[in-house]
């Protein structure tokens, strides 16, 4: 919420006003030759919104079918009567591109309002 932001913010602030910090490069200092790389393999999260209607399950894994997409669980936020509904997908180690293929069709319907979140779950095997 609100509050623990500023919280967390105001302690940051506190922190650094007393000569407290951590390291600046927490990942690592870039290594020479190293190279960005636009596809990659990972887990994904991915989260949408949606209008409730009949189908959609279904509708989302055929998308993720089609996009070689293998969904590894699926948690669905129990729906309120004219509220829009969440849902979250976490998939099985895919290529960034098949999943923002995928992404891209789910926005496209009718039902998704807004768009699509996708992040990479950088720890291998963090979700079994």
């Amino acid at each position: 919420g609100i509050l623990s932001q500023a919280n967390a913010v105001l302690s940051d602030l506190i922190a650094i006003a007393q000569g407290n910090s951590t390291h600046p490069h927490p990942f690592g200092v870039a290594q020479p030759g190293a190279q960005f790389v636009p596809e990659y393999a990972a887990q994904f999260y991915l989260r949408l919104d949606y209008s409730d209607t009949f189908g959609i399950v279904r509708q989302v894994g055929e998308i993720c079918e089609r996009c070689g997409v293998n969904i590894h669980s699926l948690l669905q936020n129990p729906i309120r009567a004219g509220e829009l509904a969440t849902f979250v997908i976490v998939t099985d180690k895919v290529t960034s591109g098949e999943v923002q293929r995928a992404a891209s069709m789910l926005e496209a319907l009718d039902w998704c309002r807004g768009g699509v979140f996708v992040m990479p779950v950088l720890r291998e095997g963090a979700i079994k």
